[in-house]
């Protein structure tokens, strides 16, 4: 996932459904969308810092502990290689 348009369409095209099922006033289905995509995001934000060389396997546990992925924000969403 090193190209940066394929990673934006990636984190960007599970919000479609989120907002059609929240739309619909399903709240509880909502909410386990919104979960769900935390634990997705925290998979591709991984995958892509991962193909890009940045970090390691062994770091996976990391994605998840609150703002650790904030020093990664440059390499996540604006540098293209």
């Amino acid at each position: 996932m090193k190209n940066i348009l394929i990673y934006y369409l990636f984190i960007l095209v599970p919000l479609v459904p989120m907002y059609l099922v929240a739309r619909s006033g399903h709240s509880n289905t909502f909410a386990l969308m919104v979960l769900l995509y935390v634990f997705y995001r925290g998979i591709t934000d991984f995958y892509r810092l991962y193909q890009k060389g940045i970090i390691s396997k062994k770091d996976f546990w990391k994605i998840y502990i609150p703002f650790w992925r904030t020093q990664y924000f440059k390499e996540l969403y604006f540098q293209i290689k």
